[in-house]
């Protein structure tokens, strides 16, 4: 829908999604990784930690079965998103960002429990967090991650109309 409306000739975006949920990930140590290890080493890294995390949000393998079969419950099909969905927003440099509770689509959300999004982002953070205990640095050590939560109201903008 962006895409359309600046097609359309919008030029000014900026839309106000009142309930959402938003997850942050820093991934700790990679300026310090630099300093004594080849950079081919620490992007290898750090490309599978951010594989790790992809892989959570689009496997649901951050959603326990029970919230599965919850969704499905719902209407829903296993693994299907819906306005509610963990989705993956940016990653840069050492930072990770997905969120929940915007409208993936132009339907209704109701009887989909507005509220959902904390749940799913809570136990996506979970999920997430253990990416930290399967993956170890190139120096050995385990990585480190800081996850945090924010739910609320977002404003969903486009700032420059170039790459």
């Amino acid at each position: 829908p962006i895409a359309l409306r600046m097609q359309a000739g919008e030029t000014r975006i900026a839309d106000t999604i009142e309930a959402a949920s938003v997850l942050f990930i820093y991934v700790q140590g990679v300026t310090e990784l630099l300093d004594h290890h080849r950079a081919a080493d620490v992007m290898a890294w750090l490309n599978l930690v951010f594989e790790e995390l992809d892989a959570c949000v689009s496997s649901w393998a951050c959603m326990p079965s029970s919230a599965g079969r919850q969704r499905a419950g719902r209407g829903e099909e296993e693994g299907q998103r819906s306005e509610n969905s963990v989705v993956k927003v940016e990653t840069f440099n050492d930072f990770y960002l997905a969120m929940s509770g915007f409208p993936l689509a132009e339907e209704s959300a109701e009887g989909r429990g507005r509220s959902a999004h904390v749940d799913e982002v809570v136990l996506a953070a979970l999920e997430m967090a253990r990416v930290a205990c399967r993956v170890t640095r190139p120096d050995g050590r385990g990585t480190e991650m800081r996850v945090g939560v924010n739910s609320g109201s977002v404003c969903a903008a486009v700032i420059s109309a170039t790459a």
